[in-house]
């Protein structure tokens, strides 16, 4: 049950990190008058840095064994993610306006 719910948050703060930054990073709502696909491709750091978080949450999560670990240590791994991927977006925001 604990490896599903990694995986499966795992996955699913993938989906939202790759939508969120390629929604940003295409102009969001506004009109593109530029023949560009990305116009603010700044936005586009946020795919390696969940990535990077990624790896460093299933290293910790496969050097102690999903068996020793308490279902808390696995939220606390599971929001890891989720904070990094706001924090990101927030300070990219603050970055482009």
């Amino acid at each position: 049950m604990k490896v599903f719910l990694f995986w499966g948050n795992l996955l699913f703060s993938g989906f939202v990190a790759i939508s969120i930054s390629m929604f940003f990073a295409e102009g969001a709502i506004g009109e593109n008058y530029t023949n560009e696909r990305f116009v603010e491709p700044g936005f586009l750091w946020l795919i390696p840095l969940w990535v990077a978080a990624a790896i460093l949450i299933t290293t910790y999560f496969y050097k102690h064994k999903a068996t020793t670990l308490s279902y808390s240590t696995l939220f606390l791994l599971n929001t890891a993610i989720w904070v990094q991927i706001l924090f990101c977006s927030w300070v990219f925001l603050k970055w482009v306006v």
